[in-house]
């Protein structure tokens, strides 16, 4: 699209668009008439000149954007100032204190919208020098576009709409400014972004938003569709490369806008694909890709488009292909590179599209028959044959099954090229015999399949057709292979059946989802679906039987891939095999509940490895299988390599945790398999080991390890993935792992070098080196651990000493001169050893010195605290080790007395948060300093995840008390920590958010506030814990309900605090989701009915509950009169339909709904028996009128209305027949 632009500068405009004297503060020494910029609103008072010297300048000439300016010679003494609309002062300097006279006069003409001044200024003037302060606004099409969509987020607009009216907004700016379409191209895809990013979207949504807005700009200004398509491609990579993302996510993010531009005019999938393919390889090449990478990406990019307009498997795969050959052909590369770049892209596509093992084998077969269409016919039916055997065969398929799909596809391909049909037969006889000759096959088995493949192809024979598998999407109208009419029963209506039928036997959740499986995967079966079409329709339907009895997204996953798995297992599939149907079916599980990529891939490992544990296999097995699924859904997802391992590396520690595995071995496993996925990737062993540790250190991390445990699992995994190399290396590796990841973890330079000491020492053991090499790789290893942590040459040398001591039998031999750890801080000087006191010891001392003087545990552990904290900092612990050493021996001396796990956790968080108050951290550091500590203590002494989490909250509030923050920051910070701690001992989305709100109520309980602002309170918690975990808007507001009606509960409420303080709670969220006051009003009513249902309630009060809840939000909301009452009405219908009942039960209770909120208005603003009365029966007069029933009944229902008002008011019973007939 030519140049780029330079960079613009902070303030939004191009350098180029600069504009002299626009700044907020100016001198003005010289008086020229210029226009004023139109922005500007208010004109230049004068202020009283001062005398200065006399000076003599030419002044500077004020541009505006886009200035143009000509120059021409007159005569010397001329100077002529032409009028103009408004007058300014702009600013101008004196360069010298002398009179400059010059021999000629400039005449300059300067452009700037909306009007032209033209000044004459002669360079012999004398001025006198006036200061004037000039404050302006400047308008930027980034600003311009910023307030545009605040306005349109205000008016609850969904976010496209914002970024579309943010765009629109810029660009009309922008070309007002006559700005070039390079620049207007830029704008709108910056200002699309930064509009998405403000309401919270993803990276993924900004460049889409960036992408739509840039061809908007390309379709305005008269571009071709391939042009726009471009523009999308180009902005939509420059987003993702702003935020730092990979090439590949660059291209793949290119590629999705090109073909939403295209799916925007109406193109076909064809031209989408190629659209896509286009765009993704122009933003791999600006990337750096490689040919073959930017190949790759085409193909996927293509395969995406596809996909995402329902084609089948197959034919994603074709279309890719037929791109990635185009590629390749571009790029010089000859016809054998383009059809082996036109096979791999079309299985690799038909892959990611969800295509079975069978699909990717066909497309790819297919795919390189179309790429050699130039060559002669027998070649064109090798390479299908060919290609089809490797993608079977990568796809794990047997070598006998590959030899039966090469010959297949060869078979069809050469009667597609025209061959006789002996040469049809001879060709698939071929491809059969070298596909298993490929294989490895013996020669008898070779000659088998080449006779079978023959005997395939002869008509004298069964009929043969190419093998294909069905899309990954079922359909009752669209399955290719199922061969009943379509007015069949669908087999989800038969798991739904059976699902309800277990319910009503009072069955557990699990055997209701296996029975819902279990009769959909049958009907299917005998309607002829194909195996892999029953093993999905049993997911989905055991997953949809979950979700109705209410369980979790994680627990919907599990029950759909259990549910698919046994379908898998009783076609006789393997293990592994019925794993990954099982990954495949949690993954759509937690698609359908909205769950992101990472989400997904995570909900497929969880239920591989569910399969393999009802299996009886061991924690490994689980893992690898956790692990494959996970990589699987996340390669079929478009992510990253990088973000494959990390998917996988996730699932496997999962795995391994659920099975009680330590933190250390959860790394080291979760390393392993990220070291498998690299070297599956094509990295080399250095990348292999890189991937190795890091995960390992993560999944450590995220098992709950220790800063220690993070950095030994690391640098096990190291020194395992580079077990190819030397025991030299091996044991170099695992001692740098050992370090990069302590120092992630914040540990100082000294433990980093004992760490990394450590841990080369056990690696050269596994390595076999003799026992004086392990001490000196120890040694070496903190040597270098210190080097990288830019200790002194004295302290590197220590480092070594202290590490070669630490694991050498003979100790007393090391006699350094002098040594100076941070750990030891041994310092010998001529005879005499001096060794200073370990904080664990000074902890000790200072809890006995409080014991022997009789005080309580309290302040013996806050004097071991600060003792502890006191020798650590003496021995240049990092502040966060300060604070570490505080809280254990704190704990320790909390322990020594016999107090609960609970009791020591909580002084250990107080330990920590004094630590980090006396080191001048802010508030909010101390409680996540005491949360954290407290959880890990908690963790110590055998907490269970929750009671670590809300071990966590309770010090985080007391931290907040101590430094005498109110109730509601507490509450804050409590909850915070908890879901903090709840996220390290891997959670789910929603324990996390149930966490933190239960820690918020119960420190808002301790401070006196009643039931219904705790569980608003822990709503709010829940909302945003939700928001920050990517959560859909509905998932926020379910999260804050959820919270809010538990935390109620927890305080003892009865059911009616509870469905208020969920109401409110939900109308809250979606108040901060930029909800519309009617939506609002539904929420709170909706959350409110469900606690109601919940808890028993009959049908009458859960209407009555949810139109309190939601007549309440609308009030809050601003609601007029009319508006709360048709909310309350609309909330109590929607609550009695939920509830089953029928449509004129619904109707009744609208009316009552309606009347009692009337009634409850009136009483509100003072109104007597009387008027709450007469508003009752006139409101339900209206609602019933809305309900076209007859004047008589209209009365009636007035009437009746009035009288239930009136008795609920207190009225006397005389009175209360004299109201009911008044309102009739």
């Amino acid at each position: 699209m030519g140049g780029r632009q330079a960079a613009p500068p902070l303030d939004g405009l191009p350098s180029w668009r600069k504009v002299d004297g626009w700044s907020t503060t100016s001198t003005t020494e010289s008086e020229t008439t210029t226009s004023r910029p139109p922005e500007t609103t208010s004109t230049l008072p004068k202020t009283t000149p001062k005398p200065e010297p006399t000076t003599t300048e030419a002044p500077e000439t004020t541009k505006a954007p886009p200035a143009t300016t000509t120059t021409k010679s007159t005569t010397p003494e001329t100077t002529t100032t032409l009028p103009t609309t408004t007058a300014r002062r702009t600013t101008t300097t004196s360069k010298a204190s002398t009179t400059t006279t010059t021999a000629s006069t400039t005449e300059s003409t300067t452009t700037v919208p909306p009007t032209t001044t033209e000044t004459k200024t002669s360079t012999s003037t004398t001025t006198t020098v006036t200061t004037t302060t000039i404050t302006t606004t400047v308008l930027t099409p980034q600003l311009v576009g910023s307030q545009a969509a605040s306005e349109a987020r205000a008016t609850g607009l969904h976010v496209d709409e914002q970024a579309a009216a943010a765009a629109k907004a810029a660009v009309d700016f922008a070309r007002e400014r006559q700005y070039t379409l390079q620049q207007q191209l830029e704008v709108a895809g910056a200002v699309a972004a930064a509009a998405v990013a403000s309401s919270g979207g993803s990276t993924e949504e900004q460049a889409a938003a960036a992408g739509i807005e840039s061809a908007k700009v390309g379709s305005g200004d008269g571009q071709s569709l391939e042009q726009q398509a471009s523009f999308a491609g180009q902005a939509a990579a420059e987003v993702v490369q702003k935020a730092r993302g990979s090439a590949a996510a660059q291209a793949a993010a290119a590629g999705q806008a090109a073909a939403a531009v295209a799916r925007s005019q109406n193109e076909g999938t064809e031209k989408q694909a190629a659209l896509a393919g286009q765009a993704a390889a122009d933003a791999g090449r600006l990337a750096g890709m490689t040919p073959e990478e930017q190949t790759a990406a085409a193909g996927r990019a293509s395969a995406l488009a596809a996909k995402a307009e329902g084609a089948s498997p197959t034919d994603v795969g074709l279309d890719a292909g037929e791109v990635a050959a185009k590629e390749a052909a571009e790029s010089g590369e000859g016809v054998g590179e383009q059809i082996q770049a036109a096979s791999q892209a079309a299985a690799e596509a038909a892959k990611l599209a969800g295509g079975s093992a069978y699909e990717q084998a066909a497309s790819a077969g297919l795919a390189a028959a179309e790429a050699a269409r130039t060559q002669i016919p027998e070649l064109q039916a090798a390479a299908a044959g060919k290609a089809a055997a490797d993608a079977a065969r990568a796809a794990g398929m047997s070598g006998a099954e590959q030899a039966k799909l090469a010959g297949e596809l060869a078979f069809s391909v050469s009667a597609v090229a025209g061959l006789k049909l002996e040469k049809q037969i001879s060709a698939a006889g071929t491809a059969a015999e070298e596909a298993a000759k490929a294989a490895g096959m013996t020669p008898e088995e070779q000659a088998a399949a080449k006779s079978a493949a023959r005997a395939a192809a002869n008509p004298t024979a069964s009929a043969q057709t190419l093998t294909t598998a069905p899309s990954a999407t079922v359909t009752k109208a669209a399955s290719p292979s199922k061969k009943s009419p379509p007015a069949e029963r669908d087999p989800l209506d038969a798991g739904k059946e059976a699902a309800e039928q277990a319910q009503a036997a009072g069955k557990p959740l699990q055997e209701q989802a296996a029975k819902a499986g279990e009769a959909a995967a049958t009907l299917a079966k005998d309607q002829q679906y194909t195996p892999a079409e029953q093993v999905e329709l049993a997911g989905q339907a055991a997953a949809a039987a979950a979700k109705i009895a209410g369980a979790s997204m994680s627990k919907q996953a599990e029950a759909a891939g259990m549910a698919a798995s046994k379908v898998a297992a009783s076609d006789g599939q393997s293990l592994e095999q019925q794993a990954a149907a099982a990954g495949q079916a949690g993954a759509s599980a937690a698609k359908a509940n909205g769950a992101s990529a990472s989400g997904q891939a995570a909900a497929a490992g969880e239920a591989a490895a569910a399969v393999a544990r009802m299996n009886n296999e061991g924690s490994d097995k689980q893992a690898e299988l956790a692990g494959d699924a996970a990589a699987d859904i996340a390669q079929t997802l478009g992510m990253t390599s990088e973000e494959q391992t990390a998917a996988a590396g996730n699932a496997s520690a999962r795995a391994l945790k659920a099975e009680g595995a330590s933190p250390t071995d959860v790394g080291v496993d979760a390393g392993e398999v990220a070291a498998k996925e690299a070297a599956e990737s094509g990295e080399g062993v250095g990348e292999q080991i890189q991937a190795a540790s890091q995960a390992a250190a993560e999944a450590a991390k995220l098992a709950g390890g220790s800063a220690y445990e993070q950095a030994a699992s690391a640098g096990e995994a190291a020194a395992e993935a580079a077990r190819t190399q030397i025991p030299e290396l091996q044991t170099a590796a695992a001692g740098k792992a050992a370090a990069d990841a302590a120092r992630a973890a914040g540990m100082s330079g000294a433990k980093q070098a004992v760490l990394a000491g450590k841990s080369a020492f056990k690696a050269a053991g596994l390595a076999g080196m003799t026992s004086d090499k392990q001490i000196l790789s120890a040694g070496k290893a903190a040597e270098e651990a210190a080097k990288a942590a830019n200790l002194t040459a004295a302290q590197q040398e220590s480092a070594k000493a202290a590490a070669m001591a630490a694991v050498s039998p003979t100790t007393s031999t090391q006699k350094p001169s002098t040594t100076q750890m941070s750990t030891t801080s041994l310092t010998t000087e001529s005879t005499t050893t001096v060794s200073r006191i370990t904080p664990e010891d000074a902890g000790k001392e200072a809890a006995a010195e409080a014991s022997a003087l009789d005080k309580p545990m309290e302040e013996q552990a806050a004097a071991a605290a600060r003792a502890a904290a006191s020798a650590a900092s003496d021995l240049q612990y990092t502040p966060r080790e300060q604070g570490e050493e505080a809280a254990k021996a704190a704990a320790a001396v909390a322990k020594a007395n016999g107090a609960s796990v609970a009791k020591q956790a909580a002084v250990a968080g107080a330990a920590t948060a004094k630590v980090s108050s006396d080191q001048g951290q802010a508030v909010e550091q101390q409680a996540s300093d005491a949360g954290q500590s407290a959880a890990e203590t908690a963790k110590l002494g055998g907490a269970a995840a929750y009671e670590q989490a809300a071990a966590a909250g309770q010090a985080a509030a007391a931290a907040a008390q101590a430094q005498s923050e109110g109730s509601e920051k507490q509450s804050e910070l409590a909850g915070e920590a908890a879901a903090s701690a709840a996220k390290l001992t891997n959670m789910s989305a929603e324990e996390q958010a149930e966490a933190a709100g239960n820690a918020s109520a119960m420190a808002a309980k301790s401070n006196g506030a009643t039931s219904v602002e705790v569980g608003v309170d822990a709503g709010e918690v829940a909302a945003k814990e939700a928001k920050e975990a990517k959560e859909t808007v509905a998932e926020q507001i379910e999260a804050a309900a959820e919270a809010a009606g538990d935390a109620a509960k927890a305080t003892g409420a009865q059911t009616a605090e509870q469905a208020a303080s969920a109401g409110q709670a939900a109308a809250e969220a979606a108040k901060e989701a930029n909800q519309i006051p009617e939506q609002q009003a539904a929420a709170a009513g909706k959350a409110a009915a469900e606690v109601a249902k919940d808890a028993g309630m009959s049908v009458d009060e859960q209407a009555l509950v949810a139109g309190t809840a939601a007549l309440n939000a609308s009030a809050a909301a601003g609601l007029s009169y009319k508006d709360k009452l048709r909310a309350a009405g609309k909330a109590a219908a929607v609550a009695a339909e939920a509830a089953g009942a029928n449509e004129e039960k619904q109707s009744d209770l609208k009316v009552e709904v309606i009347a009692e909120a009337a009634r409850l208005v009136s009483k509100s603003a003072g109104g007597s028996a009387k008027q709450q009365a007469a508003s009752a029966g006139m409101a339900a007069a209206g609602a019933a009128k809305d309900l076209n029933v007859s004047t008589v009944q209209q009365a009636a229902i007035a009437g009746k209305a009035a009288a239930e008002a009136a008795i609920a008011a207190g009225a006397a019973i005389e009175e209360v027949a004299a109201f009911a007939g008044r309102a009739a």
